[in-house]
C-alpha cells in the first residue's frame, strides 16, 4: 500500500533556510525510503512492505517517517499479487505547489500512478495541523519529498537536475516568483524541451491584477458565484467548500494530460495555466450564458432550481427531501 508522507508548505517566496538538499527522509545507498531509486521502471513500494511512522535519522537529516520494513508473510496471509500499473505510471512530476489549488491538480496526477517528488522549502511554517491532519492526509497523498533551498544557488542547481528528468512540473505561486527561484518557463523549458509546466494563478500570468496573490473567497466573490448562492435577499454566500481551488486543480490537471497527448505528436512540452477566476467564470456555466445570451442577471435562488421546476428542496413530516 502506497502511503504519503511529510510535507511542507512555503509561502509564496519559497521561505527556506540555509540546507540545502535535505532529502525528508532516504534510506542507505541515496534512495527515498520505502522506494526504489527516482527513474526505475518500478519505483513503488513491493508487495510485503509495511510503513511505519516515528523520529529517525539519515545522512545528517531528521525524519519523521521510518520508512518502509520487510516482513516474512505467514501461511495465512494471501499469495501476493501482482496489479497493472495505474495509466500514469510512466510519468515523473515535480511538485511545487502550495495552499490547496496546485496541490489538488497534482493529487490527480499522484492518484493515477505518476511518480511525484514534491519539492519543500528546508523550514515549513505552514504545517499549522501536523503533517498528519485530515487535509494534509487529503492533499498530499501518493507523494514523495525532497527540500531543497531555492534561494540558494545549489538548491536551484539540484532543481534543475531533477528537471533534466521529469515531464511535469506543477507550481501555484505568485507569477514573480517562479522565475525569482529559477523555474520559470523560459529557464526550464531550455533545460528540458520535452517538459510540460503547469501553474495556477490568481487573476492570470498576464494583465493588472498578475502580480497579486489571489484565495478562493476572492475568486468566489469576484468570479460571481457569491451572488448565485444562497437564499433570495441573504446577500453574497460562499460555497462551503473552496470551490474556486479545487475547479482550478481540476481544470489544471485537465490541461497537463492534453499537453502529454501532444507531446506524443510533437515531441515538445509546453505551458499550461489557468486561475481561480478563471476556474469561476467556468464554473458559472448556464448561469454566465443566461447574462451573455439574454441579458438576464441571476438572482439567488436558495434551494430552488434557478430555471426549473418543481425542483428544490421540501419539509416533510420526517425531515427534508430533494
Amino acid at each position: 500500500k502506497r502511503q504519503h508522507h511529510d510535507r511542507g508548505r512555503a509561502d509564496d517566496d519559497g521561505r527556506a533556510d540555509d540546507t540545502v538538499g535535505v532529502p525528508r527522509h532516504r534510506s542507505d545507498g541515496g534512495r527515498l525510503r520505502g522506494h526504489r531509486r527516482w527513474g526505475d521502471p518500478d519505483h513503488r513500494l513491493p508487495p510485503g512492505t509495511l510503513i511505519s511512522h516515528g523520529p529517525s535519522t539519515a545522512g545528517g537529516a531528521t525524519s519523521e517517517w521510518t520508512g518502509a520494513r520487510d516482513y516474512a508473510p505467514s501461511m495465512s496471509d494471501p499469495a501476493p499479487s501482482s496489479p497493472a500499473p495505474l495509466p500514469l505510471h510512466d510519468l515523473v512530476v515535480l511538485d511545487l505547489t502550495i495552499a490547496r489549488a496546485g496541490p489538488t491538480a497534482v493529487r490527480q496526477l499522484a492518484d493515477w500512478g505518476a511518480d511525484v517528488v514534491r519539492i519543500e522549502p528546508p523550514t515549513d511554517a505552514e504545517r499549522a495541523g501536523g503533517h498528519l491532519s485530515p487535509d494534509y492526509l487529503n492533499l498530499h497523498r501518493n507523494k514523495r519529498s525532497l527540500s531543497l533551498d531555492l534561494k540558494s544557488q545549489r538548491g536551484r542547481a539540484v532543481l534543475h537536475r531533477l528537471v533534466e528528468q521529469a515531464d511535469i512540473l506543477v507550481e501555484n505561486m505568485r507569477t514573480p516568483v517562479k522565475d525569482r527561484l529559477g523555474f520559470g518557463w523560459e529557464t526550464v523549458s531550455a533545460i528540458n524541451p520535452r517538459l510540460i509546466m503547469g501553474s495556477i494563478s490568481g487573476f492570470g500570468q498576464t494583465g493588472p491584477y498578475a502580480e497579486r496573490g489571489g484565495v478562493d473567497q476572492i475568486a468566489q466573490g469576484m468570479g460571481g458565484l457569491m451572488s448565485i448562492t444562497g437564499h433570495p435577499g441573504q446577500g453574497p454566500v460562499r460555497a462551503g467548500v473552496a470551490i474556486s481551488d479545487i475547479t482550478a486543480g481540476l481544470q489544471l490537471a485537465i490541461g497537463i494530460l492534453v499537453a502529454v497527448h501532444e507531446r506524443a505528436e510533437t515531441g515538445r512540452g509546453r505551458w499550461v495555466h489557468t486561475s481561480l477566476l478563471e476556474s469561476m467564470l467556468g464554473m458559472l456555466d448556464f448561469q454566465a450564458a443566461r447574462w451573455t445570451v439574454e441579458g438576464d442577471l441571476p438572482p439567488q435562488a436558495g434551494n430552488d432550481h434557478p430555471t426549473l421546476g418543481p425542483m428544490g428542496t421540501y419539509r416533510t413530516a420526517d425531515g427534508h427531501m430533494n
